[in-house]
């Protein structure tokens, strides 16, 4: 099976982590700024993933179209045969006694 996939299009979120302004100890007092994480902005997902191609989308209309082929020749015959049986039996109508 061969499937071609378009990825997710998204921008991550944008953070401050704690103490990534200002992390320093004064007189035994630590200071950290920010306090704690901040999310400024979350993940913005742009796209989400789909299919371009799938095998399958192909194969699977054909696959049944094949599986028909033989069921349609049996039917073709079946009938072509029932008629050339009939005309001989109408032409011939001793052979069915």
């Amino acid at each position: 099976m061969v499937k071609v996939t378009f990825p997710e299009l998204s921008f991550g979120p944008i953070e401050v982590k704690r103490g990534s302004l200002l992390n320093v100890t004064l007189l035994g007092v630590g200071l950290v700024i920010p306090p704690g994480n901040i999310t400024l902005i979350p993940k913005i997902t742009l796209t989400t993933a789909f299919d371009i191609f799938n095998s399958e989308w192909v194969t699977a209309p054909v696959i049944a179209v094949v599986a028909f082929i033989p069921q349609a020749v049996w039917n073709l015959c079946k009938t072509t045969l029932d008629g050339w049986a009939r005309e001989y039996y109408e032409k011939h109508p001793e052979e069915l006694k």
